[in-house]
């Protein structure tokens, strides 16, 4: 019996004293870097693999240039799509077949802050987006970029601005809604109350 003020020692039992547990056997057809879970380390040992861990996992060239990096990227991969004149102050990725008022179906624009890719621009296409308006990274796109996109893109068909529950969306948005519909522009908004980044959610519903 263990003495009082004292921890009891846990193990198995084994003969006629006590021994602490033992991890189990690995398997024996595993290697030695798979026992563990893991990778072998690589060849240049734990310097390489520390200085590699340091690297990150983004491949960025310049931090201030990597929204208009992405755009140029996604516009030369798709030929579908193209940006507005007044790129890189105004990030607008828009349809090629939507340009110049021609379009005879409701425009669908939305957009947001950069960082979250292929948000927004990503979205561009058939069936989607008509137009996507991106910001800086983490900030809402500017209302002169927003209104520039609903005057490239809407046509007789009007146009329907999809704004999600973030404050500066929902304000820069609803201000560039207003100047169009004052210059004669047919708009809808949509905004969409929810919590749509689960980096900051604090619950979810999901509705069936």
């Amino acid at each position: 019996r263990a003495s009082k003020g004292k921890k009891k020692a846990t193990g198995t039992r084994g003969g006629d004293s006590l021994r602490t547990a033992r991890p189990p056997l690995p398997h024996p057809n595993l290697s030695a870097g798979d026992r563990r879970g893991a990778r072998p380390p690589p060849p240049g040992g734990l310097p390489l693999l520390l200085a590699m861990a340091l690297q990150g996992k983004k491949l960025i060239n310049n931090p201030d240039d990597v929204v208009t990096e992405f755009i140029e990227g996604l516009v030369e991969t798709y030929p579908g799509l193209q940006y507005l004149d007044g790129f890189p102050e105004i990030k607008v990725v828009l349809r090629a077949d939507a340009v110049g008022g021609a379009y005879d179906k409701v425009a669908v624009i939305s957009g947001g802050g950069s960082g979250h890719e292929p948000a927004h621009a990503g979205f561009v296409g058939p069936g989607m987006l008509t137009a996507a308006v991106s910001g800086d990274v983490f900030a809402s796109p500017p209302v002169d970029s927003i209104l520039a996109a609903i005057r490239a893109v809407t046509g007789t068909m009007g146009c329907l601005l999809i704004i999600k529950n973030y404050t500066g969306d929902r304000l820069n948005f609803g201000l560039a809604a207003e100047q169009a519909k004052s210059e004669g522009y047919k708009i809808e908004v949509d905004e969409h109350i929810t919590s749509y980044d689960l980096s900051i959610a604090y619950h979810i519903e999901i509705s069936l």
